[in-house]
């Protein structure tokens, strides 16, 4: 019996080996054929901007064509199903924003899973700003909170999706004040709600609001995180202001179905962020005020699993479902 045991553990070994050239033999050879790179949104937005650069950077990098293929709808829930559902051979990926570890705990009928993806590179991240009317807390954040305390759940939050109402909830929950939430149809109805008074804050990235703070439309009030936005170097961070834990960002992300091979992943990984030093997409991120990403596909897949747990967490306390 001894003799059978020490047989069968030699084949074992023999097998895991061969299965670890084969891994090794397939990412070389990868990709030898066109990648599609889906796109949760409509084409002409800043996440569309992005996959068609990085797609541009991929092409001439790894030697194939990078297709980029738009599939909004459903809070981009459509575009990650389709992902899901895809070989997980590499030959599929997704470009999405921090919603993707927000919609599964949003929406009670979600068509996705956390564990149904492979989280591969981090392209970049960027803070969120909370901005108000320039008539309401006159600029300032304590005296905008004094009014939120004086009169809870009389002011509104302008909101333009998943993300920006989650920021939203959030704030609101470490600053222990009372909002109503409206939703709007994307950034820019959402700010013009604002900046008309219908409603008095929105949280929104800083690539989307900064350029109405600076031209004085808007009230900058607080920058998620532990350092001040070089968009936006007058408004305080959340760790000046007093909100440690509002030290979020938003960022964008590249997917593949859950697995796809650990060699695949890795080589991915590795021309995306070889990519966004481009100049091509490092000048795009830079106007955008973003910072290009260095994590690898093992600390990218850590970060996702405590980004899920944590707006999980946050749905939960804000007691937010959707169906």
């Amino acid at each position: 019996m001894k003799r059978v045991a020490s047989h069968a553990r030699i084949l074992a070994a023999m097998l895991a080996l061969a299965g670890g050239h084969q891994s090794a033999a397939g990412a070389d050879a990868y990709p030898s054929k066109p990648i599609r790179l889906l796109v949760p949104y409509a084409p002409g937005g800043a996440v569309d901007a992005t996959a068609r650069a990085l797609g541009a950077q991929l092409s001439g990098s790894l030697g194939q064509t990078v297709i980029v293929e738009n599939k909004p709808g459903a809070s981009g829930m459509i575009a990650v199903e389709n992902l899901t559902r895809a070989a997980p051979d590499g030959y599929t990926i997704l470009i999405d924003t921090s919603a993707i570890a927000m919609n599964p705990s949003v929406y009670s009928k979600a068509l996705y899973r956390p564990e149904n993806l492979r989280p591969v590179a981090q392209v970049m991240s960027m803070p969120f700003v909370i901005a108000a009317n320039n008539a309401t807390g006159d600029g300032s954040l304590p005296k905008f909170l004094a009014l939120l305390r004086e009169r809870p759940g009389s002011l509104n939050a302008a909101s333009s999706g998943t993300s920006s109402r989650l920021f939203a909830e959030l704030f609101r929950l470490q600053t222990k004040t009372e909002f109503m939430s409206i939703i709007y149809p994307g950034a820019a109805p959402a700010i013009m709600a604002v900046m008309k008074n219908d409603c008095q804050l929105i949280a929104m990235d800083v690539a989307n609001i900064a350029k109405f703070i600076t031209s004085k439309q808007l009230s900058g009030l607080v920058v998620s995180g532990d350092k001040r936005s070089s968009a936006l170097p007058d408004v305080p961070s959340a760790a000046e202001a007093g909100i440690p834990g509002f030290d979020v960002t938003t960022w964008f992300g590249i997917f593949a179905p859950a697995g796809t091979p650990q060699p695949i992943v890795d080589k991915i990984n590795q021309s995306i962020r070889e990519a966004a030093r481009a100049p091509a997409v490092s000048e795009l991120l830079k106007s955008s005020a973003a910072d290009p990403s260095s994590m690898t596909a093992a600390e990218f897949d850590d970060f996702f699993g405590k980004e899920v747990t944590r707006w999980k967490t946050v749905v939960q306390q804000a007691k937010i479902q959707i169906d």
